[in-house]
């Protein structure tokens, strides 16, 4: 009776360990999602290489949020439209440039918001998100999407 209280114990102590881990870890990558997020669409007629969903996007140098979707426009095949979720806290303001960056030695891609002195902040409502052009991504006098 005495051997297999122990197996049981063991095995649950391992069972109880694996499923700490993989918590652990869902807690980790899920934690820059928890709490309120501002939402962004970004507009780029450029090549976005080396994008991908959940890639960083860096406000002035600092890890502000994530890539949440990339988006071809049917319409226009050179137009990209990415949307990006912000800490509600990030002040994009009306005219930020916003282009791609590439860092580090891997040359991992990212979005990264480039700050401006203009006071005229965008509004942070999560229902509609605010847009954004990308650096040199639209041509000629008519800038409106």
């Amino acid at each position: 009776m005495e051997n297999s209280a122990r197996y049981t114990l063991i095995g649950a102590f391992a069972l109880a360990c694996l499923v700490a881990a993989f918590s652990f870890v869902y807690w980790i990558k899920n934690v820059g999602g928890l709490g309120q997020r501002a939402i962004y669409e970004i507009r780029f007629e450029q090549p976005v290489s080396g994008l991908a969903i959940g890639a960083s996007v860096l406000f002035n140098g600092v890890r502000a949020g994530a890539v949440t979707r990339i988006a071809l426009d049917p319409n226009a095949p050179k137009r990209v439209t990415i949307t990006v979720a912000l800490d509600p806290e990030t002040p994009v303001r009306a005219d930020t440039v916003v282009d791609i960056s590439f860092q580090g030695l891997t040359g991992a891609a990212s979005v990264a918001f480039c700050p401006t002195p203009d006071r005229n902040q965008l509004p942070r409502g999560n229902r509609f998100p605010s847009r954004l052009r990308g650096q040199n991504s639209f041509a000629g006098p008519d800038r409106r999407f």
